[in-house]
């Protein structure tokens, strides 16, 4: 994929980054192409949310909210979704939410 400096951000989404295959790699490859790099950790809370739980005390906001506070330029971006099939369809939800171009959502799913 081409792309300038700042053009791609990647979200990094494990319960810890001890879980977190090839966590390395895409940490190098997003520092030598200048691509923004967030790995979310935390256990997911009890629910369909694909983000992690929030914290005690952090201002409380409905998941898409919460991505798109990350993720401002979200509206005017593809997106791709690799992940197993529930989480991934938690992520639709969201986008759904924020009502993403359905032809800007791209999706791998995979299991295990």
């Amino acid at each position: 994929m081409a792309a300038e400096p700042g053009d791609i951000t990647v979200f990094y989404r494990v319960t810890d980054t001890s879980d977190a295959a090839l966590l390395d790699e895409v940490e190098r490859i997003c520092q030598e192409r200048e691509h923004g790099l967030f790995v979310l950790t935390g256990s997911r809370p009890n629910g369909p949310e694909f983000m992690p739980a929030q914290q005690e005390g952090e201002r409380q906001q409905p998941e898409y909210q919460r991505l798109l506070t990350i993720a401002p330029y979200l509206l005017e971006s593809d997106v791709y979704i690799c992940g197993p099939g529930p989480w991934s369809e938690s992520v639709l939800h969201a986008l759904g939410k924020l009502h993403v171009a359905k032809d800007h959502i791209h999706l791998e799913e995979f299991s295990w």
